[in-house]
């Protein structure tokens, strides 16, 4: 659907919206200042009253001097009223354009409903994509105003619809795009959902059984009301006492036969009523809309039931509600008492709830999808470049051109192209960290959510056939469940593999696969399912930061393809482009570790000349393992700070002397901390010296990674401002060594962010 074309750059949603909370700010200092007069007014008139009471019971005038006073209190408290109502609809109108436009400052992140309700960490992808909580894409569309319109929204994210229902929300959200004088209204007249319509007590107060089944209650009520009213005027303008004592009999003896029949139908309304009051407002003004688009018809023609139309019939019962507050005021309670007007008010409301109370789910219903429409469209309006995908028949298919995450800002957003299909059905993503291999991951999930909703897509343009999505990102061990990480991600990849025998074709993303286990298993495990994955006709995308990975595509031939984003170095910081492109990371020039330490090194320390990094392949240590030398450096061997005298000496008791063959190594040989954590790879202590002196040392060798490790000593000898004795530094103290440069640690963090440490590494020293 591109019907939408002809109404990008035709419009600014930012001076849109700046312009009508201009305008309804103004109407508001208005509202305003009218309710001050009426107070002003309402309180005059009630001391007249009170005035004229006292007098008519001095007898100094007529009781019927009260009357027009009280006329007069009764029109200014209505009249109030309303100027009330004015003011907090435009209050809700002012936060509509409000959000509108924090949305459009990328500022609403934590400001709307968050829709946290609708988690659950067993779904195949919610959790993964950012659907809910706070700086989710729930909260960045949502405008319901009610708990249906809300439930619907979910709904419609969390699964995906058919392609004839998708096609008739594009025709919807297209012809409401513009429509923001709807979307306001409907935004104006509720509170905030948590207080808005619930609809579950609607729907439960509907279908209960009726109380009263006979019209002799009220007639017996109005009778004896018209009854007691007479008597009280027989009281004050004759005298007739007894007449009025008989007929407070009479009425009281009433009230004690209906007693609890009456308290039962107004207390199961009280709050029935004043989801109803809301809901007729909703309805009235989608009645007085003309759509033309199919689904709004549809849902248009579900609200013309009965022989008036359901706000009409809502208004009805909102009225007698309306009503019976106003008799709770302690002025009018007492008229209210003896024209029994209560047990009146109790039987109309429970007639209309026999009468009208059928047609409410389906009411509830049709305001569900009109909210979860407006507020796709709202989104729509405030993304003019987002397009409607094409969704097509055939598949599983997914060409994207220039697509983006959502919730990243435009003026921020990188996009980038991905197909997947028939050739290739897979993409393996490699990079360092920060590098936007995940974020390109959930950018493809979150504009399949999007497009499957029925909403425009942040892209150029956007092919695709009905996916069902299984993610594996978020993966958690659970100490309550007795699950592992491992075990955690076992599971997830377990759902995942069965959505391909769903009735949708499956989009996986799978992010650090087996990331829990040892490069060996790894690699297996991550075969096994992407060989299934791939054979069953699924197509996906897969992240890792272990190259070995990359080479599974190479069985795979055109099924799969690697893609990679690159960083640079420039100026001392590192730069990311976020713009992938093809082949693995490791056909890059330079490796993580490589990057890093060149991006730690500059300027380069004092005697250091050149860049070091042009020695044999052999002598650059694998990502973890610079890592895991990183970590022995700094928690082991380099913490001796000394001081002498009360100042702080530049002396180490190590950089430290390391084998330049990695293949050495054997994971097997790892000590433990008491004996020293890097003695077992070849590591061995260089004795106590300047660690400038091991770094130029390190250089002149051109021994990279004897580098890295000398240059962490001269950071922490730099940034230490407390240390421990060599004399005092026995293998018992090593514990005390660690806790004090891990309270530390944050001083160097700036200089570690890019490399992982092995899970291992974290749990062991835990």
């Amino acid at each position: 659907m591109n019907s939408n074309q002809s109404h990008q750059n035709n419009y600014d949603p930012h001076a849109e919206y700046s312009g009508k909370f201009i305008l309804r700010r103004n109407d508001l200092n208005r509202e305003k200042s009218l309710s001050r007069r009426f107070w002003i007014l309402r309180r005059i008139d009630f001391a007249l009253i009170a005035v004229s009471i006292v007098l008519a019971f001095d007898g100094w005038i007529s009781p019927l001097w009260i009357i027009p006073f009280v006329a007069i209190f009764i029109t200014l408290m209505a009249l109030h009223q309303r100027v009330l109502d004015a003011i907090k609809r435009l209050e809700r109108s002012l936060k509509f354009y409000q959000r509108g436009i924090e949305r459009l400052e990328d500022r609403w992140s934590g400001k709307g409903s968050k829709g946290e309700k609708y988690l659950d960490n067993k779904h195949s992808f919610a959790e993964d994509l950012d659907l809910f909580g706070e700086g989710s894409l729930f909260e960045l569309i949502s405008s319901a105003r009610t708990k249906t319109g809300e439930d619907c929204l979910a709904g419609w994210l969390l699964e995906p619809a058919e392609i004839p229902e998708i096609r008739a929300r594009q025709e919807a959200i297209e012809e409401l795009r513009l429509r923001t004088d709807l979307r306001e209204d409907l935004f104006s007249l509720g509170e905030e959902v948590e207080s808005g319509v619930r609809t579950d007590i609607l729907t439960n107060w509907a279908g209960s059984k009726p109380i009263f089944t006979s019209i002799v209650m009220p007639v017996s009520a109005a009778i004896i009301g018209a009854l007691t009213l007479a008597a009280v005027v027989l009281w004050f303008g004759f005298g007739y006492r007894m007449a009025a004592l008989a007929a407070l009999i009479v009425e009281l003896i009433f009230y004690a036969i209906y007693r609890a029949r009456v308290a039962k139908v107004i207390s199961s309304v009280e709050q029935p009523g004043r989801e109803l009051e809301l809901l007729a407002k909703i309805l009235g003004r989608i009645e007085r809309e003309q759509f033309s688009s199919e689904k709004l018809r549809s849902l248009r023609q579900t609200l013309e039931t009965g022989n008036a139309p359901p706000s009409v019939q809502i208004a009805r019962l909102a009225r007698l509600i309306q009503i019976l507050d106003s008799i709770r005021n302690q002025f009018f309670a007492p008229i209210a008492f003896v024209l029994a007007i209560v047990p009146q008010l109790a039987f109309g409301i429970d007639r209309w709830r026999q009468k009208s109370g059928a047609g409410i789910p389906q009411w509830i219903d049709a305001i569900g999808e009109i909210e979860a429409l407006c507020s796709l469209a709202g989104y729509a309006y405030e993304h003019p470049q987002d397009k409607f995908p094409e969704i097509v028949e055939i598949g599983p298919c997914f060409e994207g051109e220039q697509i983006g995450h959502p919730l990243i800002q435009e003026s921020k957003c990188i996009r980038n192209d991905v197909r997947l299909g028939k050739e290739p059905q897979m993409l393996i993503i490699s990079g360092s960290n920060m590098s936007g291999k995940s974020t390109l991951m959930r950018t493809v999930g979150v504009n399949v959510v999007l497009a499957l909703a029925g909403a425009p897509v942040k892209a150029r343009q956007l092919r695709l056939s009905p996916l069902a999505i299984g993610s594996s990102m978020h993966i958690l061990d659970s100490i309550q469940a007795g699950a592992s990480r491992f075990y955690a991600e076992i599971s997830r990849l377990r759902q995942i593999l069965d959505l391909t025998n769903g009735r949708l074709p499956l989009l996986f993303l799978l992010d650090e696969i087996l990331s829990g286990t040892n490069s060996h298993d790894r690699r297996i495990g991550a075969e096994a399912v992407v060989k299934t994955l791939v054979e069953r006709g699924a197509i996906g995308l897969i992240t890792t930061h272990d190259l070995a990975l990359t080479h599974i595509a190479d069985p795979l031939g055109n099924k799969a393809i690697n893609v990679h984003f690159e960083d640079r170095i420039e100026d001392g910081k590192i730069i990311f482009d976020y713009t992938h492109v093809t082949g693995s990371y490791n056909a890059a020039t330079r490796s993580n570790s490589c990057e890093a330490s060149d991006w730690m090194f500059e300027p380069a320390p004092r005697g250091c000349s050149g860049q070091v990094f042009h020695q044999q392949p052999d002598d650059i240590a694998t990502h973890d393992f610079c890592y895991l030398l990183f970590a022995e450096t700094f928690l082991h061997q380099s913490l001796c700070d000394q001081n002498q005298s009360g100042g702080v000496e530049r002396f180490f008791d190590g950089a430290v002397i390391i084998g330049s063959k990695p293949d050495v190594i054997d994971a097997g040989e790892v000590d433990g901390m008491t004996n020293g954590f890097g003695y077992g790879f070849g590591i061995t202590p260089a004795g106590g010296g300047l660690p400038e002196t091991d770094a130029n040392d390190a250089a002149r060798d051109r021994n990279s990674l004897q580098l890295i490790i000398a240059q962490i000593a001269v950071i922490l000898a730099g940034s230490l401002d407390a240390g421990m004795r060599n004399d005092n530094r026995p293998g018992g103290h090593q514990q005390d060594i660690i806790d004090h440069l891990w309270r530390r640690m944050s001083q160097i963090d700036e200089h570690l962010f890019l490399l992982h440490p092995p899970d291992q590494f974290f749990s062991f020293n835990a």
